[in-house]
């Protein structure tokens, strides 16, 4: 009887565009997907709003599961260029084991061919093994491995840097500082787009800056940072997590930092502990 149930849901099951879906049945559908989500992921609609804008999700691409008009899975895809991310794909509980998530993305790729995109991005937790099979049979191969850190800070410096605010960063030759290549939501483009919410600090060594950090000050959390090549090793990074952990009062965040960087090892020595790991993976049309 259930088998039937569920192979007559199947049949009425329609995929199409979020771009018309009203915003409340998008954050309902989403909030029901991920409420037993490992990491806490619950939206308003003003929050969905703000996601929206800042990680450059376009609903025109995101693809939705309807039964009977009523949304039942999603897959929100940011665009940047000729690259798509995935920014969350999920699934409500009842409506689980139907392959939806295969489905979706089967056919989102030939929308999303069609105005030049040649790749998409994504990140799976590491003990989402389920997940990360799904991905691999639809093409998906893994590219890197990330670490996400929470915690507060605690570590000494005894070199005296002067530490400016940056009113008005270049974004572009600031990110050359780091040592890793940024995930999505820590991109150039991303920063830009959170810029009102972002405090940008900078080291400068004859007016030019050599190390600085993105953060948000509000949520304690970091979005990118970096050293000048030729000036690590100095206690430079030090002075700029001790501005950081005076000017915050919540556990700092840190995600998305890969694996085995400079950066990641010198974050496992700041106190902050770590909390997640997830896999970059890349599809390739």
């Amino acid at each position: 009887m259930i088998l039937k149930i569920l192979q007559t849901v199947a049949l009425h099951m329609l995929l199409k565009s979020l771009e018309n879906t009203p915003l409340a049945d998008i954050v309902s559908a989403f909030n029901q997907s991920f409420a037993d989500y490992e990491l806490p992921l619950q939206f308003t609609t003003e929050t969905l709003l703000q996601k929206i804008r800042f990680e450059d999700i376009d609903l025109r691409y995101s693809v939705g599961a309807f039964d009977n008009d009523n949304l039942v899975g999603l897959i929100f895809f940011g665009i940047d260029g000729k690259t798509a991310w995935d920014g969350g794909t999920g699934v409500i509980p009842a409506y689980r084991g139907q392959k939806l998530t295969q489905r979706m993305l089967e056919y989102s790729f030939p929308i999303l061919k069609k105005p030049g995109i040649n790749s998409i991005l994504l990140e799976v937790l590491e003990n989402n093994i389920g997940a990360r099979s799904i991905y691999e049979r639809a093409g998906f191969c893994i590219t890197r491995k990330l670490h996400g850190y929470k915690g507060e800070i605690n570590i000494n410096n005894t070199a005296d840097y002067k530490i400016e605010v940056l009113t008005y960063p270049d974004y572009g030759m600031l990110s050359k500082l780091g040592d890793f290549k940024f995930a999505w939501q820590q991109m150039d483009k991303r920063i830009q787009n959170r810029a009102d919410t972002i405090t940008t600090i900078g080291i400068k060594d004859n007016n030019e800056v050599i190390a600085y950090m993105h953060f948000d000050a509000k949520a304690s959390r970091i979005h990118q940072f970096g050293i000048a090549k030729s000036h690590r090793r100095k206690g430079m990074a030090t002075a700029l997590f001790q501005y950081l952990a005076q000017n915050c009062t919540a556990p700092i965040l840190a995600v998305n930092i890969e694996d085995a960087s400079e950066a990641d090892k010198f974050i496992r020595e700041t106190g902050l502990k770590h909390l997640i790991s997830q896999y970059e993976m890349t599809l390739s049309f």
